[in-house]
């Protein structure tokens, strides 16, 4: 059984032209220690570290591609890894934890960071958004740009299915 989606209206400052101003739909967060995204991470990506955030869409191959805006998604964000950040960035863990779902939701609407060039617009998204919804500038807070590339955390993507997952489960690692 589908359940309705209500619309919400567009916060102000987001500007309707872009991909994360029209996003509706159910976002479920779990905040995690090192631990249990350890665990996760594993399971799921094959990975035995730490992460900051998993992302699981739950839409199928179809939701995805005719409402790609209408989000399904479970993500997992790691505090103790936001605390780590927050301190390197000078900001609160809070703020971190914020980065970390918006980074989940950008996934889910088509943004990547695997290639440099992808890695740039989807984290200069995050700021822009952020900002627009008076939080401000994050990812890029006091870090340099050699430092961030050499950032053993920095979030990366493997789209696809992992063993034993269902097929309607598509994660971000």
């Amino acid at each position: 059984m589908q359940h309705a989606r209500p619309h919400s209206p567009q916060p102000n400052g987001i500007q309707s032209h872009t991909p994360a101003a029209n996003i509706t739909g159910e976002v479920r967060v779990r905040i995690i220690n090192d631990a249990e995204m350890s665990a996760a991470h594993a399971q799921y990506c094959n990975d035995p570290t730490t992460t900051d955030v998993l992302t699981f869409d739950l839409r199928s191959s179809a939701e995805r591609n005719h409402l790609p805006s209408v989000l399904d998604a479970d993500v997992l964000v790691c505090r103790d890894q936001a605390a780590r950040q927050a301190e390197l960035r000078g900001h609160s863990v809070e703020q971190e934890l914020l980065l970390y779902v918006l980074h989940a939701m950008l996934h889910c609407v088509g943004y990547n960071d695997h290639a440099d060039s992808d890695f740039e617009a989807m984290h200069r998204e995050e700021d822009r958004v952020l900002h627009a919804i008076g939080v401000g500038q994050t990812f890029g807070t006091n870090l340099s740009a050699a430092a961030s590339a050499s950032d053993p955390y920095a979030p990366n993507t493997l789209s696809g299915l992992s063993a034993g997952t269902p097929a309607t489960r598509n994660q971000t690692c």
